[in-house]
């Protein structure tokens, strides 16, 4: 009886752990979409994108530089973004494994407990009246 609430408490505490561990594992995985297309359109933009003025006449350099220099940076930003949303994700996803494999271990009984409940064969034999009798009931 003793045994199976401690089991049952450890179980709780295992659940816990992975609602933890899936809650930043989620939130970093629901980050990575919106930022990996943003990042592919700074890269088309910084890529492809031309500035172009109102009747087709080359824009200012000062202008260009400002736009590249603006995109690139971006661009550094959100891959730094998805980078750190991937490491996130994948150091909660091992924490949590660490803490279920190590800390939060199912408890095991130890010979005290083995020993106080298994019935022994003198009780169970103890008597021709108690011969037939199961064990453990």
């Amino acid at each position: 009886q003793e045994q199976d609430m401690r089991v049952k408490q450890f179980v709780l505490y295992r659940e816990d752990v992975r609602d933890l561990m899936e809650l930043t594992v989620g939130k970093m995985d629901s980050y990575l979409v919106p930022a990996i297309i943003e990042l592919g359109c700074c890269l088309l933009l910084l890529v492809e994108g031309k500035l172009e003025g109102y009747d087709q006449e080359e824009p200012p350099l000062w202008l260009v530089w400002l736009e590249v220099v603006s995109l690139a940076e971006a661009t550094f930003y959100i891959f730094l973004c998805v980078w750190l949303a991937v490491h996130a994700s994948v150091t909660a996803h091992s924490f949590g494994v660490r803490l279920l494999t190590q800390a939060v271990r199912l408890p095991v009984p130890d010979r005290h407990q083995l020993d106080a409940a298994s019935a022994a064969a003198e009780e169970f034999e103890g008597s021709a009246k108690n011969m037939m009798k199961l064990p453990f009931s």
